[in-house]
């Protein structure tokens, strides 16, 4: 499977996110890595609406929008120099490349953009966890949504959640996403008609799971 998504279907988002707002600021930041036990992390997986708008698949980066200027800057993380070594980084190039975004800033640079921004916009719109999580779950919630609207509440009059508009953008399907799907489809049913092949040789359930594994990541994917 090699159906990707160009950095032109992130723009158009984008674009559409902006048009369905009422003006004000955006600002979405990707999740932060969370500890699975002493010093490792459980498997990253990107908050969902970030990569909508950007297409990054790393922690701890923002994006930050100006509706007035139809504008766009990256945030790049603050990394130390070991997680650098271990896990490497995104470059501001890269990051470019894949979100369409052409300008990248650092943390100190966000922070001043928030407060000139604050001087024409009174209204931040962002991206909260559904309110359900909190009621019907015990796990904890990823903390980056929570402290970034709290940055946007010390910076702005109002501070919005856009989920909603995004969910409905989300909604309607676009070419590139059937593409996606069907070749998603396509390989899962590849995967199952070579499992079935095979079903006489197996012994153990593992032993499916495993050339489920390998077919899916021969092919640059996961399975459920």
């Amino acid at each position: 499977m090699k159906t990707h998504l160009s950095a032109e279907f992130f723009v158009g988002n984008r674009e559409r996110l902006l048009a369905s707002l009422k003006g004000g600021v955006v600002a979405l930041t990707a999740y932060t890595e969370m500890q699975r036990g002493n010093d490792i992390a459980h498997e990253f997986e990107q908050e969902s609406n970030f990569w909508y708008l950007t297409g990054i698949e790393q922690p701890d980066w923002w994006v930050i929008g100006d509706s007035a200027r139809a504008k766009w800057w990256l945030v790049a993380p603050e990394l130390s120099e070991i997680t650098e070594a271990f896990d490497g980084s995104l470059t501001p190039e890269e990051a470019k490349k894949i979100s369409g975004i052409d300008e990248v800033i650092d943390r100190g640079e966000a922070l001043g953009l928030l407060r000139q921004l604050h001087r024409s916009h009174s209204l931040a719109y962002t991206c909260d966890h559904p309110p359900h999580l909190e009621k019907y779950y015990t796990f904890v919630l990823n903390p980056a949504p929570r402290e970034l609207r709290e940055l946007l509440e010390r910076n702005f009059n109002r501070v919005q959640n856009c989920r909603q508009e995004i969910t409905r953008l989300k909604a309607i399907k676009q070419p590139e996403e059937l593409a996606c799907m069907k070749g998603a489809i396509n390989l899962t049913v590849n995967a199952f008609k070579k499992v079935h092949e095979n079903f006489q040789k197996y012994k153990w359930e593992y032993e499916i799971e495993a050339d489920f594994t390998y077919i899916f990541g021969k092919n640059g994917c996961k399975h459920a």
